[in-house]
C-alpha cells in the first residue's frame, strides 16, 4: 500500500480540529453534540457520534471508522460538526479517496 493510501474497508481515525469564525480553537469540553458527517462516493451521507481525542479543550474530536463506513471505492468528504453553548461550529471539510482492494 502506498504511504497514506486509504483502502476499502479500512479502519482509521478521522480527526478534526474545530475553530470559530475568528480562527480560534473552540473548547469542545462543554459540547452538547459532537458529530461527524461522511459523504460517500454515491452521495449518501452517514452521521456518526464523535469523541474527544483527549478532553476536548484542545479543539480536537475524532471518529474511528468501521469497515462499512468506507465500503465503496471513490471520493469521500467528511466534516466535524459540534454544538457548544447553542452555537454550531463546523470544521473544515476533508476530501479523501478510498482505493479498491485486489
Amino acid at each position: 500500500m502506498a504511504k497514506g493510501e486509504i483502502r476499502v474497508g479500512q479502519i482509521l481515525p478521522l480527526i478534526f480540529l474545530v475553530k470559530d469564525q475568528d480562527d480560534q480553537i473552540v473548547n469542545l469540553a462543554p459540547a452538547s453534540s459532537k458529530k461527524i458527517v461522511i459523504r460517500k462516493p454515491d452521495l449518501d451521507e452517514i452521521t456518526v457520534d464523535a469523541s474527544f481525542t483527549l478532553d476536548g479543550t484542545d479543539g480536537y474530536m475524532q471518529y474511528v471508522t468501521i469497515e462499512e463506513n468506507l465500503a465503496q471505492e471513490g471520493d469521500y468528504k467528511a466534516q466535524g460538526i459540534v454544538v457548544v453553548a447553542g452555537i454550531t461550529y463546523p470544521s473544515d471539510i476533508v476530501d479523501f479517496h478510498v482505493h479498491a482492494n485486489l
